[in-house]
């Protein structure tokens, strides 16, 4: 689903400008360690970014990591947070999380549960903002 809306202003001196945007997608993708099909919305409100997940898979391992598409990356601040267990999985799961637009990655960094063998779930949100 794809959502995309602008409000624009022309000045009395004939600039025109865009005062807010807003544009809503739910992507999937795959992991750059072979975990597939997991959903992201991607939000994009004037200079606002929010990224939401619910019941994404990682490795129950050092790092994972998605792949983000360009157009929700440019010149968005580079901002660190946490996440939690979601509705499955071996209950208790937490991650620092990394989103680093320059590298176009969100990075998932999981408290390991050793003796756990499959994949962990977590839910949560991140928010950054756009310098432009």
């Amino acid at each position: 689903f794809y959502l995309q809306t602008h409000i624009w202003i022309n000045f009395p001196n004939g600039k025109v400008e865009n005062l807010s945007n807003f544009r809503s997608e739910i992507i999937t993708i795959n992991s750059t360690n072979g975990i597939l099909n997991q959903s992201f919305k991607l939000i994009v409100a004037g200079k606002i970014r929010i990224i939401s997940f619910m019941n994404i898979f990682v490795k129950n391992d050092y790092e994972t990591d998605y792949i983000l598409p360009d157009w929700f990356l440019k010149n968005t601040e580079d901002v660190k947070a946490s996440c939690a267990n979601g509705t499955g999985g071996a209950t208790g799961e937490v991650a620092e999380i990394h989103f680093e637009p320059s590298t176009k990655k969100l990075k998932f960094y999981p408290a390991i549960r050793s003796g756990f063998n499959g994949n962990l779930q977590l839910s949560g949100q991140i928010i950054s903002v756009a310098t432009d």
